[in-house]
């Protein structure tokens, strides 16, 4: 998960037992959620968000990097019903599914800016999907949407040049999509 969660759990006695109890989980799977050893629900993460206060952004870790070279953001979608988000309806077999809202679109893919995309975060991409990748270049780590053709990632721009798969961090393939903006 997070060091942002850890320094939270860690900041105060007692702190732990208290969230644990508000989310309805047990310590244990709260401090494995903590330390990346479990992973959360969207409906956990977004409860874990609205609770301590911490950005969405920071919950999901460094692998979501900052900047405004950013094509896509976390989001964390409303409660749509009782226990249901809306990730959960836009893709409800994917269990492991994380939701971002797109800042610039890839208009090759016919993905626009301010769509949601659900993102399959345990099944490996195929030859051929569209992911969620961190395209490393130095220092600078960058998060697009790609196409997955080994050896290569692919960008919906046909004049840029392949990008080699040992450059980019596959978050996972893109599995729904709701079109338009939302709040």
């Amino acid at each position: 998960m997070t060091s942002a969660l850890r320094r939270y759990l860690q900041a105060e006695r007692g702190r732990q037992r208290r969230l644990a109890e508000q989310l309805e989980i047990n310590e244990s799977h709260l401090s494995n959620i903590a330390t990346g050893k479990k992973s959360a629900s969207t409906e956990i993460l977004r409860r874990i968000a609205e609770l301590t206060g911490i950005d969405p952004a920071e919950l999901l870790g460094a692998d979501m990097p900052q900047g405004l070279s950013e094509q896509v953001t976390p989001f964390m979608p409303p409660r749509v019903a009782s226990e249901t988000t809306l990730d959960a309806i836009i893709a409800p077999h994917v269990r492991s599914r994380a939701m971002v809202k797109v800042n610039s679109g890839a208009p090759g893919f016919d993905i626009r800016a301010g769509d949601l995309l659900v993102i399959d975060m345990r099944t490996a991409a195929r030859p051929g999907d569209i992911v969620q990748g961190a395209v490393l270049d130095g220092d600078i780590v960058e998060t697009r949407i790609l196409r997955f053709l080994p050896p290569f990632l692919v960008s919906d721009d046909p004049t840029e040049r392949p990008i080699p798969e040992a450059s980019v961090r596959i978050q996972g393939p893109i599995v729904g999509l709701m079109r338009g903006s939302t709040t």
